[in-house]
């Protein structure tokens, strides 16, 4: 299991806090693996699937060491989304992939957040149909003209996960 204790780490060393790999492997894995769990109920999640020894990959019949499944609300196969006989590049892919389903899952949250309502100069909006007391309907016109346009899920001021302003934002 010391190999898998160290595949997890590394994995978790590069995805800088914003995702977290387990040891997933059981004792009499063939192929042990880690994973990041977005969301148990929802089954999504990316598994890094690992054979210890190459002797161990031929064993069990595969070309390739490393191999990484997706899958998204119980929806993946067992096909691997990626496979590759490079450690480095297993580990990035599966992080990189962690992490997209964490930034989809938390613009999700956002959204939800934000369809509760939004603030507006000291007041809680809930209708953007309604004037702020809340007596009055809005057109839209109005409410666009009243409260600007629809708000936006991200500040100005938000960086997406490579640092770079998220208005400029092509990477992710």
């Amino acid at each position: 299991m010391t190999y898998y204790n160290d595949l997890m780490n590394k994995a978790n060393a590069i995805a800088d806090g914003i995702v977290t790999f387990i040891n997933s492997s059981w004792h009499n894995d063939a192929c042990g693996s880690i994973m990041f769990e977005l969301s148990n109920d929802d089954e999504t999640y990316v598994q890094l699937f690992a054979f210890e020894t190459l002797e161990d990959m031929k064993a069990e019949g595969f070309d390739k060491r490393y191999g990484v499944v997706v899958t998204k609300n119980g929806e993946g196969s067992f096909d691997l989304d990626y496979a590759t006989n490079r450690k480095a590049k297993a580990i990035a892919y599966a992080v990189q992939r962690a992490k997209e389903l964490q930034d989809e899952q938390d613009v999700k949250e956002y959204e939800a957040e934000c369809a509760k309502g939004f603030e507006w100069q000291g007041v809680w909006i809930e209708d953007r149909t309604m004037s702020p007391c809340g007596r009055f309907h809005l057109t839209e016109e109005q409410s666009v003209a009243l409260y600007g346009d629809k708000q936006s899920y991200f500040d100005k001021d938000d960086v997406c996960r490579n640092g770079k302003p998220i208005a400029e934002c092509k990477c992710c």
